[in-house]
């Protein structure tokens, strides 16, 4: 059996707010909505995990709080 852990393509908010930024899930998801692709599935937004790492790599100290406001 393959022991290793799967690396999910899509992550919700909840994944972005455990795995990668630790800031409300009301700044992540305007944050998300104003950057990248979106899905929706219910209530609940996602995202590609590809495009999350090349905004937060790029973007590296230029992401403000003001980019997240509403």
């Amino acid at each position: 059996m393959n022991n290793q852990p799967t690396v999910r393509k899509y992550l919700s908010i909840d994944d972005i707010q455990k795995e990668y930024l630790p800031i409300s899930k009301k700044r992540l998801r305007i944050l998300v909505k104003k950057h990248l692709d979106t899905k929706t599935i219910g209530n609940r937004l996602f995202v590609e995990r590809e495009q999350l790492e090349t905004l937060l790599n790029s973007n590296i100290g230029t992401i403000t709080l003001t980019d997240t406001e509403a």
